[in-house]
């Protein structure tokens, strides 16, 4: 039991001290385990809205990053790694750090309208617009009485008043107000 005890007080002294003195030896390298590479871009998959903004970072460093986007005309990002939502489409947005690379696929999606008048009876389908939309957006009306909206975003006006149309898509709620006149 003694001397069990040494053979563990022995290793741990021996780790104390290899963290020092034996970084070379092949025995400092059995007993402490390499951890797994830990740098990492905040986010990897984005989707933002026209208009909207988004901040990616690059996680344990000190060091200086540069961001740069695959079309601006989509997806613009700043030196601090802003990100501003242009128009619809798809970027990456690359973060440099040294040697290493790291890429954030950015999805700029938009709604066909956001304001919306429309006279009782009336009919006007909904779009989401934006590249590589393989997801079926899920859409409600906050007063079915008034307008009703299918499952493919085709809205019907009912009666007289004012409701919000949303389309849940990629965790994003897209709104349209909608106003019924008679």
């Amino acid at each position: 039991m003694r001397n069990g005890l040494k053979v563990i007080i022995g290793l741990l002294v021996l780790l104390v001290v290899g963290n020092f003195l034996y970084k070379k030896t092949s025995l400092y390298y059995m007993i402490m385990p390499r951890l797994p590479f830990s740098m990492h871009l905040n986010k990897e998959n984005l989707v933002l809205e026209s208009g909207e903004t988004d901040r990616l970072r690059v996680y344990a460093i000190n060091k200086r990053v540069s961001y740069h986007t695959s079309d601006f005309k989509v997806a613009y990002v700043n030196l601090n790694g802003k990100v501003f939502a242009k128009k619809t489409g798809i970027a990456y947005i690359t973060a440099k750090v040294g040697k290493k690379t790291f890429r954030c696929k950015v999805r700029v999606i938009a709604l066909s309208k956001k304001k919306l008048t429309m006279e009782e009876g009336e009919s006007f389908q909904l779009r989401i617009y934006g590249d590589g939309l393989f997801h079926k957006a899920r859409w409600s009306s906050d007063n079915t009485s008034i307008v009703s909206v299918s499952k493919n975003g085709k809205l019907v006006a009912k009666k007289k008043g004012r409701v919000n149309i949303i389309a849940n898509i990629y965790g994003k709620k897209l709104v349209c107000r909608v106003k019924v006149i008679s």
